[in-house]
């Protein structure tokens, strides 16, 4: 990941109390370029000077709600601890948006300038954060926040306040802050991300150390024991302190490989693999063995090879970012290429597909541990010419033109970030998809690249470069990861989306929407040169195109023990092997066969993925059968693939079942605290049995429990849970692996310590039919605050910025009846009784109605307005509400169809004719 150059840092200062009000107007005077003048309002040389841009929160955001699932791949995101400046960026809509937000960057004492265009991070730490005069502590490789003032003291847009004086003058106080742990953090960048985990407990927080411009210590401090007892414990150190964070994210860029002016040496991989040793043991010793260590790997083959990725899984690595962008840049001087392509083409040199599966195939990494990257940004060129459109095939000039202009970009040279792209170039609409905004850009044309499954923006007349990640690239990556039985996937960064992309990419891995815009035409907008819409939507599910086929691998899933019974039908499930069309066939291998006749051992179902194994009978067997088998997997190649099981029956005549024991050791904890979950004391009598352990929750709110609860003893983080009391039931489930298990229950008190008060969080749903005249109904019901919202407040504005009449606008439910087409924006604010507040935002799309006919309604739009006068249609036919009892028109026992006696229709429902 890039660390950009922090605008308005900690070296601003206490200018920065002022420093966060409304965006001032920013130049641009071609999109192609950044001019000197334009360049310096991004990112001004003076310090002290604001920085003003393009902001993320003049985008609509379209942030999806989407309903858990387990069993699917996970998203991830980096967010930054810089975007709050120039940027005015915060994570107020990202509540149960990712299943792990990554906050970044943290770096070690000591470190130098990596790269000379990205020096105020090292700036921060060396004046502040681990300057001995104002931080006593501070060791040399050390890991530390880079940024004291906007990490701890700073006030995050929408989200927390600044920090009072004189606390935000007082830099030793602040130290002692970041040492005093979550608790006494309610400021800054993390403080919002403790705010947003009250709003959103089941978001992951993960931190981030190190980064392309905070990389330079790593090589040392890995070569040298102390010094890697010095940064594990500082890691350990902020897991204790910050309870919210379950991940810590290794951004070494890159071990072995010299980049700009870091430290490098050809020992680094082997150091690497001690480092991730030992601080996975540090982590289990206190009682941390839930935390999950990931770390940043590049996806070009050489960068792959000089981290003994595998190494580092074996010793303890659980995610693999692979940083599949930046494939293309300002720096790739020869040729245009994709920025972050799915597939390979003509001329590509890395493709996100070439890097998984040379690591699942060669480097022999087990799928689930790989976590591919997406792009919430562009990388330009200008002065480009192409010569094919699929395969891309181009050539540029060098990043400046003759009048000395950069290629054009939002805060960076030659890099929109995604909010800025859907401002300036594009048109996105859920009835009508993507496209290029012709009426800003003509010219300008989205292509697609069929071979390598990207997008592309591209001026022929401009000779204008764009590449980037769209919404259906996305979707694509996203059925990928799923297809390939991938970890997941990830963003760099959150900053910069406004909703679709990560909706794409929920959308992709099989999320079911809960609430928000439908995405289908959006996902299935591809570029202009694919003008069939089936290949469009082959390309974008992966079944047409240039996509190869799915890796090609036997599984024939995990040794079984079972109890040895004549006649007995066991069965075999290779149904998690993966290929294209593939064919099953089961064997045994008689010669490895124990403890039986191989004649009495029968294959039922040998071409099915699930084989049944039954022994014919127990004449001369011994009390321990052991039955190797062997899965082989042939895919329409004709390729194969294989892999074995071993099935293991046991005599059960004189079995014993095993004695589950289920104990904690402690029976009352503060919330925030850790808790052992003991299996310990369980045993079995039958020295050769092999108890296997399940644990589950049984009562009271959820909390993860590591290893699927599969160990005998469990480390519980309540970090997670709602700040309250509450009352934990977990039972433990031995078997012995044979026809035996038992069970017991163990209860722990959680004590709730919340603070006296935390903000609501606005949240609500939208229905009825939208299209004019219609009755839209407003739900913000689902709004919660840890005692109660006090006041609501909606406020609706049509298409023109133009206030409509909500019903009920100071109540949970509210409508409208929009009067035109277009997109109305539906705002809901809450308030607690200590007046914090909290809103959302949603884009409603209302169009023409589509009823027909000579009535206002088909029920049941508009049902709860209907007056004297209102025609309505129901299936019985059309009908006016009148009369004194037109009131009872909005009662449903009323209704024609419904109520139990026809007559008393009659008093309120006028009968017109059928229909």
């Amino acid at each position: 990941m890039k660390l950009q150059k922090t605008q308005l840092s900690i070296l601003v200062g206490l200018t920065l109390m002022t420093g966060l009000a409304s965006a001032a107007t920013f130049d641009r005077a071609d999109v192609r370029y950044l001019s000197p003048s334009e360049f310096a309002q991004r990112q001004p040389e003076d310090p002290q000077q604001e920085a003003f841009g393009p902001l993320n929160f003049d985008s609509e955001q379209v942030y999806n709600q989407y309903n858990p699932d387990a069993s699917l791949p996970k998203v991830e995101a980096y967010m930054s601890n810089w975007g709050q400046y120039g940027r005015k960026w915060s994570a107020r809509e990202l509540a149960n948006v990712y299943d792990t937000v990554v906050f970044s960057f943290l770096a070690m004492c000591g470190t130098e300038i990596g790269d000379p265009d990205i020096t105020s991070a090292v700036q921060s730490l060396k004046k502040y954060t681990c300057n001995t005069d104002i931080n006593p502590r501070a060791k040399k490789y050390e890991v530390m926040i880079t940024d004291m003032w906007g990490d701890l003291a700073a006030a995050i847009p929408n989200m927390v306040e600044m920090i009072s004086y004189p606390e935000n003058s007082d830099f030793p106080l602040l130290t002692r802050k970041w040492y005093e742990g979550q608790s006494a953090v309610d400021h800054g960048a993390l403080g919002a991300l403790k705010k947003l985990k009250q709003q959103s407990p089941n978001t992951k927080m993960a931190f981030s150390v190190g980064g392309w411009s905070l990389s330079h210590l790593f090589s040392e401090m890995a070569s040298d024991p102390a010094a890697r007892q010095v940064f594990i414990n500082s890691i350990v150190t902020i897991f204790n302190n910050y309870p919210m964070f379950s991940q810590v994210d290794i951004d070494w860029e890159y071990p072995g490989i010299k980049t700009g002016n870091n430290i490098s040496s050809v020992n680094d991989k082997d150091n690497y693999k001690l480092l991730i040793r030992e601080l996975r043991s540090a982590l289990n010793a206190v009682g941390k063995n839930g935390v999950k260590i990931a770390v940043a790997a590049g996806a070009p083959q050489e960068k792959l090879d000089a981290s003994d990725l595998k190494g580092l899984i074996d010793e303890g690595v659980d995610i693999i970012h692979l940083m599949t962008y930046d494939f293309f840049g300002s720096w790739h001087t020869w040729g245009l290429a994709h920025h972050t392509n799915l597939f390979d083409y003509e001329g590509s040199e890395w493709s996100i597909d070439k890097s998984v599966t040379y690591m699942i195939e060669e480097l022999k990494i087990d799928p689930k541990n790989i976590f591919i990257g997406y792009a919430n940004y562009s990388r330009n060129a200008t002065n480009a010419r192409i010569s094919s459109q699929s395969p891309l095939q181009g050539d540029h000039l060098d990043p400046y033109d003759t009048t000395g202009k950069y290629v054009g970009g939002s805060w960076e040279k030659g890099v929109y970030e995604w909010y800025d792209i859907e401002q300036e170039f594009l048109s996105i609409n859920p009835n009508s998809g993507l496209s290029v905004d012709k009426a800003r850009h003509a010219g300008y044309q989205l292509l697609t690249d069929k071979e390598a499954n990207a997008d592309y923006i591209y001026s022929n007349e401009g000779e204008f470069f764009m590449s980037f990640d769209t919404p259906r690239s996305v979707y694509a990556k996203a059925k990928y990861v799923k297809e390939k039985g991938l970890g997941g996937i990830f963003n760099w960064m959150a900053d910069y989306d406004t909703g679709y992309l990560v909706n794409s990419a929920r959308e992709g891995l099989g999320y079911t929407k809960q609430s928000g815009i439908d995405m289908t035409q959006i996902i299935y907008s591809c570029g202009e040169n694919v003008t069939n819409q089936q290949e469009c939507e082959d390309l974008t599910n992966l079944t047409g195109g240039e996509e190869p086929g799915i890796t090609l691998q036997a599984n024939a899933g995990p040794d079984i023990s079972a109890a040895l019974i004549a006649g007995n039908t066991y069965e075999i499930n290779g149904s998690a092997s993966t290929g294209e069309s593939i064919t099953y066939k089961w064997t045994k291998k008689s010669k490895q066969i124990t403890g039986i006749a191989p004649t009495k051992v029968k294959l039922n179902q040998t071409t099915s993925s699930r084989l049944q194994v039954t022994i014919t009978d127990l004449e001369e067997a011994e009390s321990t059968v052991r039955i190797p088998l062997k899965l082989t997997v042939t895919d329409i190649n004709g390729d194969t693939s294989t892999d074995s099981v071993v099935l293991k029956l046991q005599n059960v005549g004189d079995n014993h079942p095993p004695v589950a024991i289920a104990s904690a050791n402690k029976d009352h904890v503060n919330h925030g605290e850790l808790f052992k979950l003991l299996g310990k004391d369980s045993y079995d009598e039958d020295e050769n049995d092999t108890p296997r352990y399940q644990w589950t929750q049984v009562n009271g709110a959820e909390v993860t429990l590591p290893y699927k609860g599969r160990r005998k003893n469990l480390t519980i983080d309540t970090t997670e849970l709602t700040n309250k009391d509450d009352q934990l039931q977990f039972q433990l489930t031995v078997n012995d692996g044979l026809e035996s298990d038992t069970s017991d229950i163990v209860t722990v008190e959680v004590e709730g310590s919340a603070p006296d008060n935390v903000a609501p969080n606005a949240n609500f749903t939208v229905s009825g039919q939208l299209e004019i005249g219609q009755v839209i109904q407003l739900n913000g019901s689902s709004s919660t605050d840890d005692k109660g919202i006090s006041r609501y407040q909606w406020v609706v504005k049509d298409s023109a910025n133009q206030s409509v009449s909500v019903n009920g606008a100071d109540a949970p439910h509210g409508s409208f009846v929009p009067a035109n087409v277009g997109n109305y924006t539906v705002k809901l604010t809450v308030w607690d009784e200590e007046n914090l507040s909290d809103h959302k935002q949603q884009t409603v799309n209302v169009t023409e109605s589509e009823t027909g006919g000579d009535y206002d309604y088909e029920f049941p739009a508009g049902f709860g307005s209907y007056a004297a006068g209102t025609v309505v249609k129901f299936p019985q036919g059309v009908y006016e509400c009148f009369g004194d009892w037109a009131a009872y028109c909005n009662n449903e026992a009323f209704l024609p169809g419904v109520a139990a006696d026809p007559n008393w229709i009659t008093q309120q429902w006028r009968f017109l004719r059928s229909e």
